[in-house]
């Protein structure tokens, strides 16, 4: 576990919280800085849940998977996948707005 949040008491994993820490070429306004690409509160809130492994399908195959939820979004750590693809993230509000009116925009 890699940052604890007292605000929520859940722990972020080290794999999330290196996702969410990265730095890269951002516009400032006038240029391009180097900087932290994304404010990780605003995109993703507070952790609601601790990490935890779950096994399921993916692409037809049993396979494991790191699942963390946040106030916004809920991030997979895929170890299998190609390293750019192995944390991605789902928008909480939508999968909840279509699992409640049955269908998304």
């Amino acid at each position: 576990l890699g940052n604890y949040q007292p605000a929520t008491g859940h722990a972020i994993a080290d794999v999330f919280w290196d996702y969410m820490q990265q730095t890269g070429p951002v516009w400032d306004g006038s240029g391009y800085v180097t900087s932290q690409v994304v404010d990780w509160l605003f995109a993703f809130g507070y952790p609601i849940s601790e990490p935890d492994w779950v096994r399921t399908q993916v692409a037809g195959n049993d396979t494991w998977v790191l699942a963390q939820a946040f106030e916004r979004r809920v991030l997979t750590y895929t170890p299998t996948n190609p390293p750019a693809y192995q944390v991605e993230m789902g928008n909480v509000g939508q999968h909840y707005h279509q699992w409640r009116y049955g269908w998304s925009w």
